[in-house]
């Protein structure tokens, strides 16, 4: 008969092959929840906000910050992040909020 698992409380079970008694100890077993646990927890230290909007926010603010001394294509629709050229006219512009200029589905910024 086939040797019983070790720790298998009599039932007459089959032992595991040999390369995996390692995996199975008690010290093995510690050293893998350890590692998964910080894993885990490393896993949902998230920020308060996500990345995706505040960079999407950081594009318009540094597009407001060249537009004062340059003139080149914008990304006014970042969904489809398409180069719009400016009007010729840029005097209208004025000091619109970044948030109601951003051509995005609340469900994007998180709003």
């Amino acid at each position: 008969p086939p040797p019983a698992v070790p720790g298998g409380g009599g039932g007459g079970g089959v032992a595991p092959p040999p390369e995996l008694l390692q995996l199975l100890s008690p010290v093995q077993r510690r050293k893998t929840a350890a590692e998964l646990n910080a894993a885990i927890l490393a896993s949902q230290s998230q920020e308060r906000e996500p990345k995706l909007p505040m960079l999407l926010k950081m594009l318009v603010w540094a597009q407001d910050q060249l537009a004062q001394h340059a003139v080149f294509p914008r990304i006014n629709n970042l969904v489809e992040a398409t180069l719009e050229m400016p009007p010729s006219d840029m005097s209208d512009q004025g000091s619109e909020d970044v948030q109601d200029r951003i051509d995005v589905p609340g469900s994007v910024m998180g709003v």
